[in-house]
């Protein structure tokens, strides 16, 4: 009269066993990521200031820091 249950855990362990072989297939050493950069230039983040402070001072209220 336990069949129910034993479905159950069955299905839970087939569960439980399907995530690990899914998690563990998903690390794999890449070898065709591209190195670092060691110096980029800064050129897009003060432009993106520049763009920010534009937007801002067109704000009103103006924000409270």
């Amino acid at each position: 009269m336990n069949l129910p249950m034993i479905k159950k855990a069955q299905s839970l362990k087939l569960l439980f066993l399907i995530t690990i072989l899914s998690v563990l297939s998903g690390c794999v050493k890449r070898d065709d990521i591209p190195p670092r950069a060691t110096e980029e230039s800064a050129d897009v983040v003060y432009a993106w200031y520049k763009f920010i402070a534009r937007i801002q001072l067109r704000v009103d209220p103006q924000p409270v820091a």
